[in-house]
C-alpha cells in the first residue's frame, strides 16, 4: 500500500476504515478519472480531507479499469461501485462521492440507475416507502465533481483522441484477445469504452446529464432528499472544454486538467471545499438524527392514511382576515409553505410560532411535514439557512411519575433522549450535544400536540408552559436562529 492511510486494499479499491469512528454511517468515496487508479491518483488529498476537516470517517478510493487495454465502459464500472457499496458499505446512509475526470460520470450512471431501479416506480405510483429504501440515490449527500467532461471532451483533444483510440484498437485486438484467453480472463484486456465516448458533445453523455437534472427535478418537486452536485473546473484544462458559466453548482480553479485534483499542501482551496463538504455530513450527529426522524414520520403518515397536504382549490373563495393581528390563514400547504419561509430568516432574538385550528384540521400532520420538508434541506445541507430540526410528539410524553407537580425542561428532555434510542441506538445523542446544539446552531424544535399533553397530565396547565417557554427564551437567548413550533387546539384556555 502506498500510504499508511489506507488500512486495507481489495479487487475494487483501498479502504480506510476507522478504529474510533465519530460518525459510523458516514462514507467518503473518491472515484478516479482515466488512466488513473485508486492509490496514485489522489496522493494525500483523501488523508488531508480527513485531517482538513477534524472528523474521523470511513473513506474508499474505488477502482475500475481505466488504462487503454482495459475492457470497460460506464455501466460496467457504475454497477461494480454500486455492488461494492450495497454490500460492502450497506449500513453507511450518508455517502459523499469525490470524483475526478470520468469518475463523475460512472458516479452519475451509479446514481441514475439507483433513482430507474428504486425510486422512479414509486413515484409514478405513489407507493415510495422511503423507510425501507435502500437506494444509493437517497443515502448519497453531496457530490464533488472534479473536471468531469459532463458533456464530452475537449473539441480538439477529446476528438483526436477518440478517433486515435478508435483507429488503434482493431490493430491491438488480436493480441489483447490471446492475452484475455491465456489467461483465463486474469488479465481482462479489451476494448475501453470510456475512452471511445469521451469526445465533444457526445450525444449520450448530454442525455444522461439531462437525465440527471430531470431525476432530481422530480425529487426535489415531491419533497424527497436527493444527491446535491458541486462541479469544479481548471481553467488550464487541456481535456475538458472550459466554459465560463454562471451556474450556481461549477465554479473554476488556476490549473491542469492533472494538477486540480492533486494539492502540494493540505489548505489548497480544493482540499478546504472537500474538508467543508465531509465536516458538515460526518462531525455532528444532526444529519444522522434528522434521516431516522423522517423515517419515523413516513411511518406514522402511513399509520395514519395522511400522506398529502391540503391545497387551495381552484375556485376557492378569497382567504378571511385572521382574527388575531399578525397571524396567518391558509390550507395545510400553505402554513407549511409559510413556516417554512419564517424559519430560515434569522431573527434578533429566539421565536415562538404557533400552528392552531379546530380538532381535525390536521395539525399534527402540518407539524410532521414541516419537519420533513426541514429535515430534507437539512440533509443536503446541513448548514444555515437550513435548521436542524427536533421533534417531540407531546401526545406520546409520559413520566414516571405523573402526579408530580414539578415540570421542566430537563424532564423534556431525558424523555426525547429516550426516545432518540428508539430511532436508532447508533445516535449516542446525550445531554451535552444537545446543549451545545440550542445554544449555538441553527434549530427548529417542534412541540407537537400541546394540548393533548395538557389533557393527559390534568395537574399542568397552560401557565407551567408560559413559564417554561420564557426560562428556554432567557437560558437560549443569543441564538438568533433558535425558534420553537407549538401546534394546540384554538380552543384551548390560554392560548
Amino acid at each position: 500500500m502506498e500510504s499508511s492511510f489506507w488500512t486495507e486494499t481489495c479487487r475494487y479499491g483501498a479502504i480506510h476504515r476507522t478504529t474510533k469512528a465519530a460518525n459510523s454511517r458516514c462514507l467518503v468515496v473518491f472515484v478516479h478519472g482515466l488512466f488513473g487508479d485508486s492509490l496514485k491518483t489522489w496522493g494525500k488529498m483523501p488523508e488531508w480531507v480527513l485531517t482538513k476537516a477534524g472528523v474521523n470517517c470511513d473513506v474508499i478510493s474505488f477502482d475500475y479499469p481505466s488504462k487503454p487495454w482495459e475492457r470497460s465502459s460506464l455501466e460496467q464500472a457504475g454497477d461494480d461501485l454500486a455492488v461494492w457499496l450495497d454490500n460492502e458499505f450497506k449500513s453507511h446512509r450518508h455517502i459523499i462521492f469525490i470524483t475526478h475526470s470520468t469518475g463523475g460520470l460512472v458516479v452519475k450512471q451509479l446514481l441514475s440507475n439507483a433513482f430507474s431501479a428504486h425510486i422512479e416506480t414509486g413515484l409514478d405510483q405513489q407507493t415510495l416507502d422511503y423507510p425501507s429504501n435502500e437506494s444509493l440515490w437517497f443515502k448519497t449527500r453531496r457530490v464533488l465533481n472534479i473536471a468531469v467532461p459532463h458533456q464530452g471532451g475537449d473539441p480538439l483533444t477529446g476528438s483526436l483522441g477518440h478517433f486515435a483510440y478508435q483507429g488503434l484498437y482493431p490493430l491491438a485486438w488480436p493480441a489483447l484477445a490471446l492475452t484475455r484467453l491465456v489467461t483465463q480472463g486474469k488479465k481482462d484486456f479489451g476494448k475501453n469504452d470510456l475512452i471511445a465516448s469521451i469526445y465533444c458533445k457526445n450525444k449520450e453523455l448530454r442525455h444522461w446529464e439531462a437525465e440527471f437534472l430531470q431525476q432530481q427535478r422530480r425529487c426535489k418537486a415531491a419533497f424527497l432528499p436527493y444527491p446535491k452536485v458541486q462541479d469544479i473546473s481548471a481553467k488550464s484544462d487541456l481535456s475538458v472544454r472550459y466554459q465560463a458559466s454562471s451556474h450556481a453548482r461549477q465554479i473554476f480553479f488556476r490549473g491542469t486538467h492533472k494538477s486540480i485534483k492533486i494539492p502540494k499542501r493540505i489548505n489548497a482551496p480544493i482540499v478546504s471545499i472537500a474538508a467543508d463538504i465531509v465536516r458538515l455530513q460526518a462531525q455532528d450527529l444532526g444529519p444522522m438524527l434528522v434521516d431516522e426522524t423522517l423515517k419515523r414520520i413516513v411511518q406514522v403518515n402511513q399509520k395514519s392514511a395522511c400522506t398529502q397536504l391540503i391545497e387551495p382549490a381552484d375556485n376557492s373563495t378569497e382567504t378571511p382576515s385572521p382574527a388575531i393581528n399578525g397571524a396567518h390563514v391558509g390550507c395545510q400547504q400553505h402554513i407549511v409553505n409559510q413556516v417554512i419561509k419564517l424559519l430560515q430568516i434569522r431573527d434578533e432574538r429566539p421565536r415562538q410560532l404557533v400552528i392552531t385550528g379546530k380538532a381535525g384540521v390536521g395539525k399534527s400532520f402540518v407539524c410532521r411535514m414541516i419537519a420533513w420538508h426541514l429535515g430534507c434541506n437539512y440533509l443536503a445541507l446541513p448548514a444555515p439557512p437550513n435548521p436542524l430540526v427536533l421533534f417531540i410528539p407531546l401526545q406520546q410524553v409520559t413520566f414516571e411519575d405523573p402526579k408530580t407537580q414539578e415540570f421542566d425542561w430537563e424532564r423534556l428532555w431525558q424523555w426525547w433522549l429516550k426516545r432518540s434510542e428508539t430511532l436508532s441506538p447508533e445516535l449516542n445523542c446525550d445531554r451535552n450535544w444537545l446543549e451545545a446544539t440550542l445554544l449555538k446552531k441553527p434549530t427548529t424544535l417542534i412541540l407537537d400536540g400541546l394540548d393533548d399533553f395538557l389533557s393527559n397530565h390534568a395537574n399542568l396547565g397552560i401557565a407551567q408552559i408560559q413559564t417554561l417557554l420564557h426560562l428556554f427564551n432567557q437560558r437560549y437567548a443569543h441564538n438568533t436562529q433558535l425558534t420553537i413550533v407549538i401546534s394546540l387546539r384554538s380552543s384551548t384556555h390560554g392560548l
